[in-house]
């Protein structure tokens, strides 16, 4: 978290911040800003809403924080490589392994203080300052337990403790960085069979994959990483003459291997289809057959599946699977023709194919964003005041919402809760303009 007001070497420092990446940044605040609006509404679409089973279209806007987080570091790792070769008048290849880990350790000491500082805002912003019985509950032990499952672990804690977990790889060989994510990725899996699946979902329900979220939060954000180490290079060698590979074709190429790598694992959630047929069950909830066709059927019993990772790799492994998964964007079953498994794209659960597919996702809404902003110029003034001020929008924007919600009922006529939509991002976009005109930038 950073605060600053603009001078004439801070003017200069920030014209060479990246468009794109502050548009790309301003984006993901406006779709946070609509879903997290909408979704309070019953006349928001279904895809418009986090409902927990499947990939909406809300549920691509967190993942695209963490992959600016991810880039940003990379940004910023490799400018202070060049500062330390550019003192020692070397290229940065040309560093010696002592030199490129005092390199990292300043880095790593900045980066650690940010995310304290980032984690201690986030625990005020999302205190639950206005719940009734606030002041009876605080010295209970089922308040805390409530702070630290559910409230605390948001968006910006997320963006926290992620960024923690890439610390200690920044100097590391990507071979090394992506068995360190791999790592954490199967660690999630293991817990999510043994307990973490049921965990998250029982009350008090986590949020954006509770407090184990980073562990599959990280994928996006190494890819972040990657992409921004590459761009980084890119440009040093543009401005030393050198005609750099134009990156869009082979990156797009990676995004979209990664969103298909993502729907083929979310593929396994059809194990857990369930045949349901009338006069098929006793009253037991047991499986039985039916009279007619012979057919073996399963009742559901619970909503979440009893084993939500072993279960979908035995029937895959029986040949008993029963095809592909609905494409992502597209609604799932009802849980009671498919139990909830950790095999379903879900943000609550931070799963697995979820945060591969969301990852890819955003790596190439940004190549594309970046393709267009280079080519042809273009600045969304809405995303521009938002990137540049994305922390503090974001946190002005749960006060504005929740102010509005006291004037807008849940049913209200969609004509109101769409003109309240308006006016809440005149709102936003007015105070950030003022803001930059200030040059007052409060950023992640």
């Amino acid at each position: 978290m950073r605060c600053c007001l603009s001078n004439n070497i801070a003017e200069k420092s920030a014209t060479k911040r990246m468009t794109s990446l502050d548009q790309f940044r301003g984006y993901a605040v406006a779709g946070m800003v609509l879903v997290n609006f909408l979704g309070n509404y019953a006349c928001a679409p279904r895809i418009l809403r986090h409902t927990n089973d499947y990939c909406s279209y809300a549920d691509t806007i967190m993942p695209n924080f963490l992959f600016a987080v991810g880039f940003s570091i990379a940004v910023v790792w490799y400018r202070a490589l060049s500062k330390a070769a550019s003192a020692m008048g070397l290229e940065i290849g040309g560093l010696d392994s002592s030199s490129v880990r005092g390199v990292a350790r300043e880095v790593q000491g900045k980066l650690f203080r940010r995310s304290l500082a980032l984690m201690l805002f986030a625990f005020v912003l999302y205190f639950p300052w206005g719940e009734p019985r606030l002041l009876s509950r605080i010295s209970t032990g089922s308040f805390w337990f409530e702070i630290w499952k559910r409230h605390w672990f948001q968006t910006l804690t997320h963006i926290a403790w992620t960024t923690l977990w890439l610390l200690p790889i920044l100097s590391w060989s990507w071979r090394g960085k992506w068995s360190w994510i791999a790592g954490g990725a199967i660690t999630h899996v293991l817990l999510s069979e043994v307990f973490y699946f049921h965990f998250v979902h029982q009350n008090p329900a986590g949020i954006d994959g509770g407090p184990l979220g980073f562990l599959t939060w990280g994928i996006p954000a190494a890819l972040g990483l990657w992409a921004g180490e590459y761009w980084s290079r890119s440009e040093r060698l543009r401005q030393e003459g050198v005609t750099a590979p134009s990156w869009e074709i082979r990156w797009l190429a990676i995004a979209l291997a990664w969103m298909l790598a993502g729907w083929l694992c979310s593929s396994l959630t059809r194990s857990y289809d369930i045949d349901v047929q009338v006069g098929g069950a006793d009253s037991s909830g047991e499986s039985g057959r039916s009279g007619e066709s012979g057919r073996e059927v399963r009742v559901v019993v619970d909503k979440l599946a009893r084993s939500p990772v072993v279960d979908g790799l035995k029937v895959f492994a029986s040949g008993e699977h029963r095809g592909w998964a609905e494409l992502p964007l597209v609604p799932p079953p009802t849980w009671q023709e498919r139990s909830w498994n950790y095999w379903m794209m879900s943000q609550r659960a931070g799963t697995l194919s979820y945060l591969v597919f969301a990852a890819g996702f955003s790596l190439g809404l940004y190549v594309l964003w970046d393709s267009i902003i280079r080519r042809f110029a273009i600045e969304v003034p809405l995303f521009r005041c938002f990137g540049r001020n994305a922390l503090f929008c974001y946190a002005l924007h749960g006060f504005l919402i929740d102010a509005i919600g006291l004037w807008v009922p849940k049913d209200a006529q969609p004509w109101i809760v769409y003109s309240s939509l308006l006016g809440l991002f005149a709102v936003l976009f007015g105070v950030a303009w003022m803001l930059e005109r200030k040059r007052i930038f409060i950023r992640l």
